[in-house]
């Protein structure tokens, strides 16, 4: 990858603008206490889909299955095939509260992006013949972050924390300090 690639890639969310937004999420969030109505329905054995921005795969799908009201298990897949799996511990009862504070751990396998001048994601380097074979390393990712889940069930997450990888590759997803914004659906049990 070129230097004015990774250049890029580093510019693209700077770690001052991902801190920024973080702290603007969090002073909103901790002003507003919003508590569950009576129909809040029980938050374990529910499933939330989400779609995933940056973070560990950088665009991908995001599934969090509810084992119980303070532990989630997550499985993500990228884009570009990155995959990571991991749990979160929630801090607050999420029966009572649609707003949960979260600390996770996250284990990847992802791969690097190349951008070349006849395709996203090419296998050919530079437009010549020749083939260039991307390379794949894994990661572990400890986020920090918030979860409001609405009463009909629009669920949103946004995290950040230290992301340990053995090579920079100059992505978002290599940083030393990653974030993630999740936007979708929890799907709630019958009462």
């Amino acid at each position: 990858m070129t230097k004015s690639r990774k250049v890029f890639y580093r510019n693209f969310i700077s770690t001052q603008n991902m801190l920024v937004i973080l702290l603007i999420f969090t002073l909103t969030a901790t002003q507003t206490h919003i508590k569950a109505q009576q129909d809040f329905k029980e938050i374990k054995k529910s499933t939330s889909l989400m779609l995933q921005f940056f973070g560990p795969e950088a665009l991908g799908i995001h599934l969090n299955h509810n084992a119980t009201k303070r532990i989630s298990l997550n499985l993500g897949l990228g884009a570009d095939l990155g995959i990571h799996i991991g749990t979160n511990a929630y801090l607050t009862d999420r029966n009572l509260k649609r707003f949960a504070w979260y600390g996770g751990l996250q284990l990847y396998l992802i791969r690097e992006f190349q951008f070349t001048n006849l395709a996203i994601f090419g296998s050919v380097n530079g437009g010549s013949s020749t083939a260039h074979k991307k390379e794949s390393q894994f990661g572990l990712y400890i986020p920090i972050g918030f979860e409001y889940v609405a009463k009909k069930g629009f669920t949103l997450q946004f995290d950040m924390g230290p992301n340990f990888v053995a090579n920079d590759w100059g992505q978002t997803n290599t940083a030393p300090i990653m974030g993630s914004l999740k936007i979708g659906y929890t799907f709630r049990t019958k009462p």
